[in-house]
């Protein structure tokens, strides 16, 4: 586990203090906290009193990453809702997709449609869904 914080540590020096996360580098930060690549399922980032925090939900867990210093502020288990077990597009995919539309993503989850999940995603830009195979639209299906 000492590599771990070691790597903790490396990715905190290359963000830097003064810059505020970006979402993969809050998703990574959160992943090495708990030690288990786990692909989240909502990742938002939201003002928690006078800081900004990312909430991510991964796997069993609710993890919140502060925005400027990139330390873990906060952690509780949160049981993940049954459609996060459905066919979606993987996170990393849906990510990719919504930075193209969207430029930065400050809102990224999954929510579930018919059978299947579809990714929500919001930035500047707007509002956007992904759909399992791929597809974007900015009307919910």
């Amino acid at each position: 586990m000492r590599w771990g914080w070691f790597l903790f540590l490396g990715m905190l020096l290359q963000v830097g203090l003064s810059a505020r996360l970006e979402l993969p580098q809050a998703v990574r930060l959160a992943q090495t906290y708990l030690g288990q690549p786990l692909e989240p399922y909502k990742v938002e980032l939201k003002r928690k009193g006078p800081v900004w925090v990312w909430e991510l939900r991964l796997g069993e867990w609710e993890v919140w990453v502060d925005a400027q210093s990139g330390q873990v502020a906060h952690l509780r288990p949160k049981k993940a809702p049954p459609h996060t077990r459905h066919p979606h597009l993987p996170f990393t995919q849906a990510w990719q997709s919504a930075e193209r539309v969207l430029g930065s993503v400050e809102k990224l989850e999954l929510k579930p449609y018919q059978r299947l999940a579809l990714w929500e995603a919001k930035g500047p830009r707007g509002k956007i869904y992904i759909l399992p195979d791929g597809r974007t639209s900015e009307r919910r299906p």
